[in-house]
């Protein structure tokens, strides 16, 4: 679909609180390289949104920019791979029931609204992060306490984890870094001890120090499953 510029939605608007899909649980949109706005308007049913290689959409539905979510009631997981232009997410109250949040490569949200992630999706419970710019992730107060599962992927700028960010994740269980190449060290706090599983694969630097005999090895015995590759 790399010609779809925009949503055809005329008929719809003709009906006051018309609904385009009603009963669409499920959207999947990829390659759409000219479509500048992600959705059309009012999915009450969509539980699955993922998008992949969108390199001109900025938002995903024109209510985003003015802090609104009730186009997306029902919405469970998000998944926006490749789309560097998207600046904002849907912006939902504090008992949201979003429960999965996909990022990767998505360079201007990184930049400019990932603070919201904790007041915004108070009941998130995965997130996999893939292309974060930065030298350090998380920052402080960033994250939703809800996470149990937390996926940093290909990251390369990526040398440090914020331990003190980190700890405050009381209910996370399963922590996985992969491809982050330049990440020298484990957190001096440790981990959380809720954390039972650990995978990291392909990060050269902490291979080592995550052996028996390594500097990183009291921080990671007591968790029950460490599984470390290259």
């Amino acid at each position: 679909m790399s010609e779809w510029k925009e949503w055809s939605i005329s008929e719809a608007k003709a009906i006051e609180g018309g609904t385009v899909f009603p009963c669409l649980t499920q959207i999947e949109l990829e390659d759409c390289p000219k479509l500048e706005v992600g959705l059309a308007s009012n999915l009450p049913s969509s539980e699955d949104l993922s998008m992949e290689s969108s390199s001109k959409m900025a938002v995903l539905h024109p209510g985003t920019q003015q802090g609104t979510a009730t186009f997306f009631p029902s919405l469970v997981s998000i998944s926006l791979k490749n789309c560097p232009e998207v600046e904002s997410l849907p912006e939902y109250e504090p008992h949201s029931i979003v429960k999965s949040l996909r990022l990767w490569h998505c360079g201007k949200l990184f930049k400019n609204r990932m603070h919201d992630l904790q007041r915004c999706f108070s009941s998130l419970e995965r997130l996999e992060i893939a292309g974060w710019e930065d030298d350090s992730f998380p920052d402080d107060g960033l994250l939703p306490t809800t996470l149990k599962r937390m996926e940093i992927n290909f990251c390369s700028n990526l040398q440090r984890i914020n331990g003190s960010a980190l700890q405050q994740l009381t209910s996370l269980e399963h922590l996985q870094i992969l491809y982050c190449s330049k990440l020298q060290c484990l957190p001096e706090q440790g981990l959380p001890t809720s954390l039972s599983r650990l995978s990291i694969k392909g990060c050269d630097l902490l291979m080592t120090r995550c052996q028996e005999d390594g500097e990183d090895w009291p921080k990671i015995a007591q968790i029950a499953s460490v599984v470390i590759s290259k």
